[in-house]
C-alpha cells in the first residue's frame, strides 16, 4: 500500500464527481415531483400553527435573544481572528510605520467615501 493510485484529496474529488453524476443521471421524474406538492402527500409543508405546536409553545423571544447573542459572538470572534495576526506587524519599526500609515489612509478613504455618498463633499470643498 505504499503506492496509492489515487491520493486522498483526489478520492474526495472523485467521490464528489460520482455523486453529482448520480444526481444528474437519476433525477426526479416530473410526475414524482408533482406528487410532492399534492395535498394528499405526506411532504406538504406544515402550517404555522402546526409548527408552533411542534415547538410546544417555547418562548419565541428568548430564542431570538439567544440567536442575537450568537450572531454578535460570531462577528466579534471572526474579527478577532482576522485582526490578531495584523498586530504582529507592529513588532518591528520597518513594518509598523507603513502599516500605521496604511491604517490612517484607509480610514481617511472610508470617511471621504461615506461623505461623498451622503453628498457632504462639494467640488469646491472636497476635504482630501
Amino acid at each position: 500500500a505504499t503506492h496509492l493510485l489515487v491520493k486522498p484529496a483526489e478520492e474526495f474529488t472523485l467521490a464528489l464527481a460520482v455523486a453529482f453524476a448520480y444526481m444528474w443521471l437519476v433525477h426526479a421524474e416530473p410526475a414524482s415531483a408533482a406528487a410532492i406538492t399534492d395535498e394528499n402527500s405526506a411532504f406538504v409543508a406544515p402550517h404555522a400553527q402546526d409548527l408552533w405546536s411542534i415547538a410546544e409553545g417555547e418562548d419565541f423571544w428568548a430564542n431570538m435573544g439567544r440567536y442575537a447573542k450568537y450572531a454578535v459572538t460570531v462577528v466579534f470572534g471572526t474579527g478577532y481572528v482576522i485582526v490578531k495576526p495584523l498586530f504582529k506587524l507592529f513588532s518591528k519599526p520597518q513594518t509598523a510605520i507603513p502599516f500605521a500609515i496604511f491604517i490612517f489612509l484607509f480610514f481617511k478613504f472610508i470617511r471621504w467615501t461615506v461623505q461623498s455618498m451622503l453628498g457632504l463633499n462639494d467640488v469646491e470643498t472636497i476635504d482630501y
